[in-house]
């Protein structure tokens, strides 16, 4: 559990320019279920899960959970969710040689509108100028 400690200060997730306190998962006190429910989004990222598959996989109630996130972490769980799943896709055009259609399906997206819509609004640069700015530093996985 100690990994789910994520590093999401360099996204403006918010129109204040502050990220999500996510540093509060370390405080020994957050709730049990919301560090579960992180873990869940960390290792679902291909497949999204919905809020409903929270609620039934944890036991928890939506409103609890959106409590939670908006006490400990400052978003609600489906903009974590998304943050999570941008952050994965730009590692992976940085540092992949996967196409940006391959990315997209690899970070839970259906369509590639989409990606590139909420890509560009976190990062304002569409998935391709990332892809092409950094093509001579690209690694494989």
């Amino acid at each position: 559990m100690t990994k789910l400690i994520v590093n999401l200060n360099y996204i403006n997730t918010n129109n204040t320019g502050e990220a999500p306190v996510v540093s509060a998962l370390a405080d020994p006190q957050v709730p049990k279920k919301l560090l579960e429910v992180v873990e869940l989004m960390q290792n679902n990222v291909e497949e999204v899960l919905s809020k409903e598959d929270f609620f039934s996989l944890l036991g928890i109630r939506k409103r609890q959970l959106e409590r939670y996130f908006n006490r400990y972490l400052g978003v609600s769980p489906s903009r974590y969710y998304m943050i999570l799943r941008i952050k994965r896709a730009h590692k992976l055009l940085v540092h992949s040689q996967l196409s940006k259609m391959d990315i997209c399906f690899a970070c839970g997206f259906v369509s590639y509108p989409h990606f590139s819509k909420t890509y560009k609004s976190i990062f304002k640069a569409t998935p391709s100028q990332t892809k092409n700015h950094n093509k001579g530093d690209s690694l494989y996985l």
